[in-house]
Formats: structure tokens, sequence, C-alpha cells
């Protein structure tokens, strides 16, 4: 893969940003509100899945689509509240900064909501780190993969893609595009789950950086 014909499709939340615990808090919330048992962050990362009405199912949360609606409205203010309290991964901004010295092309493309994607990418000063943002139109994770190919098509014809991300969805994404996928485990799924992806699992920022020397040939990291 030459470097001139690469792109990488990275992932926001749990990949770049470290904000599993926001969705554990804010989910805990809802949980105590209904009755029902907390959970851990490692329940999280074990369970957690899209569409995210069959996660809500999972903890006992869904009772029928109004209800979810509902409930899903009163998840997004509660995590507005904290949206902008985590941190960015260690290291991710400079191995970022070290791709984009060698040219290439970065996307983030999210389920999350493009306008709070859009501010969050800002509020972290990164807005100039990437060539384009792109979430979604709703507020309820869906529609990544249209997303995805969306872009594909209209900027990243003849490009050699990589998607980068922390959930299963990110790989669902990568065949849906005809792309390569790596996936990271410091985010919103464990590696026991992101193993079964059979695409190369990264626990480190340096491990990921190792990935793009030696199988992409990007020597000047």
């Amino acid at each position: 893969m030459k470097t001139k014909n690469l792109v990488l499709f990275w992932d926001w939340n749990g990949t770049i940003v470290d904000d599993a615990f926001v969705f554990v808090d804010v989910l805990n919330v809802l949980l105590k509100k209904n009755n029902l048992q907390k959970i851990t962050l490692d329940f999280y990362r074990e369970n957690f899945c899209f569409p995210v009405v069959d996660f809500y199912k999972k903890l006992g949360l869904y009772q029928n689509a109004s209800f979810f609606n509902s409930l899903n409205e009163d998840f997004i203010s509660l995590y507005n509240q904290q949206k902008h309290s985590p941190k960015l991964k260690t290291n991710i901004v400079e191995l970022i900064n070290r791709l984009n010295n060698l040219n290439v092309k970065q996307y983030v493309v999210s389920a999350q909501n493009n306008k709070t994607l859009l501010g969050l990418v800002s509020f972290y000063g990164l807005e100039g780190s990437f060539v384009g943002v792109f979430g979604v139109d709703n507020n309820l994770a869906s529609g990544k993969k249209n997303v995805a190919a969306y872009l594909k098509n209209k900027h990243c014809v003849n490009s050699e893609i990589l998607v980068v991300g922390d959930t299963v969805l990110d790989f669902e994404v990568s065949n849906h595009l005809g792309a390569r996928c790596v996936l990271v485990d410091w985010g919103h799924c464990n590696l026991n789950r992101l193993s079964s992806c059979g695409v190369p699992v990264f626990s480190s920022v340096s491990g990921l950086e190792n990935f793009f020397i030696k199988d992409l040939g990007l020597t000047s990291l």
C-alpha cells in the first residue's frame, strides 16, 4: 500500500477520545431511574453493540419504540453534560500528526451525530488534523456504513482505505467498503470480542504505529 494512495478512516468515540466511561456513567443513571442493576465498564465493553437498541434490550431498558426513543433523548441530554470530560487517547494526536507529515489523508468517520462530532473535534483542537469529519444525521448512532460509503465514492475514489476503529461495527464498515481494517481494544469493545473479527487488534498506540511502519511501509514515522 503506497502512502500517496492511503486514506485512513478514523473512528472517533473510543478510538481517538477515551470516552467509554462516560457512556457507562450515563447508562447507569438511566438504569437506576428504571430500577435496574448498574453495569461496570468491563460489562459494557463485553456487551456493547450496534444497533444501540439491541444493547438497550440486553440491559432491560427496552419496552417499546416510544419508550426507547424517550430514553435515548434522556441519554443524549445526559451525555451532552459530560461530553467534554474525556481525554484524548494518550499519544494518538502525535501519531495523527506524524501521518499528516507523510501526507496521508485522514478522515473521521463516526456513528455520532454530525453536529455534535464537529463540535467535539473543534473542542479538542483537532479540526485541522483531518481532511474531513463525517458523522450521522441522527442521535441513534445509525448510518455509519452509508456515511463511509458516501465518503469513499465522493472523495476517495481509487484510494486504498484503511478503517481504524474500536468496535465490531468498524469491521463491518470496512467490509461494506471492501477496505482493510485494524482495531484497537482501548475503547468500547474488549480484546476478546474484537479478536473474533480476524483483523489486527492493537492494545497500544505504539503497536498501531508499528503496524503503519511495518505493514504499510510508512518508514518515516
